[in-house]
């Protein structure tokens, strides 16, 4: 969803990638936005570890919105 539909200017938060995984998806149930942060920390965590075995630059906002931007 952070490919898809983030940018620089028009980051993310945790609600609006549920909006949109919900959508994408069909689902009826409502996603955790907690479950969404820790993934936005475990995605952090990959770009600044492992930066040669990714495709992307993981950015977060001091408001806890995110993007990605592509290599």
């Amino acid at each position: 969803m952070l490919k898809k539909y983030s940018s620089e200017t028009t980051p993310l938060n945790a609600t609006q990638v549920a909006k949109y995984i919900m959508v994408e998806f069909d689902l009826a149930q409502q996603l955790d936005r907690r479950t969404i942060y820790a993934h936005f920390v475990d995605l952090q965590t990959l770009a600044q570890c492992y930066p040669e075995h990714i495709d992307f630059t993981f950015y977060r906002q001091a408001n806890g919105a995110v993007y990605v931007k592509m290599k």
